[in-house]
């Protein structure tokens, strides 16, 4: 569903505490970036307020044109994504690592890998297991393992473990998922 949030009555009529998730983008057709972080804030405390008291929160991505005014979206449900930020870091890296130039291009290719969340059933991984052996399970099945999560019920936020030390130990069970790259299935 795409829309205008800024209208009278489009979040109303929309069903938002059934969402998993929920994107505020700025858009480069306002007459300045200014205008557009202001537009992304206005409809994030929308978002907080129609949703407050609500059981089930969706996860908010709010696209900021200036880092200055993350400070302005930041919270326990609220993530914000700065583009000129995050190219800057890329180009940084490409000007300190040439050799990453391979990676980022088949990372950001049309048909490149994605990040997805998989159940530790999907790799066949049950009961106590280490990272390496998890690892070793996810790249058995052609992905690369970057991370773990485990869910938590109600409230409580998830816990995502990036990379951890091989030797880490967890429970594989229906609560934690497996951060993959991957090809797809």
């Amino acid at each position: 569903y795409e829309d205008d949030y800024l209208l009278e009555g489009v979040l109303e009529k929309l069903p938002l505490a059934d969402y998993r998730s929920i994107v505020l983008l700025t858009s480069d057709r306002l007459g300045s970036s200014e205008e557009a972080d202001a537009r992304a804030i206005v409809g994030h405390r929308m978002l907080e307020a129609l949703l407050e008291g609500q059981d089930r929160q969706p996860h908010r991505i709010i696209e900021l044109a200036d880092a200055a005014n993350e400070g302005l979206v930041r919270g326990a449900r609220a993530e914000t994504l700065i583009p000129p930020l995050l190219m800057s870091h890329v180009l940084a890296q490409l000007a300190l690592r040439p050799e990453l130039g391979v990676v980022f291009n088949a990372l950001f290719a049309p048909d490149g890998p994605e990040l997805e969340f998989h159940p530790c059933a999907h790799y066949r991984v049950r009961g106590s297991t280490t990272f390496a052996e998890f690892d070793a399970s996810v790249a058995e099945a052609g992905d690369l393992l970057v991370g773990v999560r485990l869910r938590r019920a109600g409230d409580v936020p998830h816990e995502l473990v990036l990379n951890p030390p091989r030797d880490t130990s967890f429970e594989a069970n229906d609560d934690l998922e497996a951060l993959v790259l991957t090809r797809g299935t």
